[in-house]
């Protein structure tokens, strides 16, 4: 490989870093975008959350709001989940 050739290639090297290191940026920005998000669901439904529970808890024999309950507990685990896939992308792009 003549030294121009072995220039050209470390460019393009470069290149090719600088539109990964961008990717990964990016990344970082989602990562922070679906945590503000995140955040914001307690506060748009914890009134939600508190009244499915009130309402099982009046009527625990009622299938269609233990029905209720299951699907909003499923939520809750999925919100949790949510919130430590973003914290691990965030402590590993620190």
């Amino acid at each position: 490989m003549t030294f121009s050739q072995v220039k050209t290639r470390l460019d393009s090297l470069a290149d090719e870093l600088q539109r990964i290191a961008q990717r990964i940026n990016g990344i970082g920005d989602s990562a922070d975008g679906a945590e503000a998000a995140l955040n914001a669901l307690p506060t748009n439904y914890s009134e939600l959350i508190s009244e499915v529970d009130a309402m099982a808890t009046a009527s625990p024999d009622d299938p269609a709001i233990l029905a209720a309950k299951a699907e909003k507990d499923l939520m809750v685990a999925e919100y949790q989940a949510a919130q430590d896939k973003v914290a691990a992308v965030q402590a590993a792009l620190a």
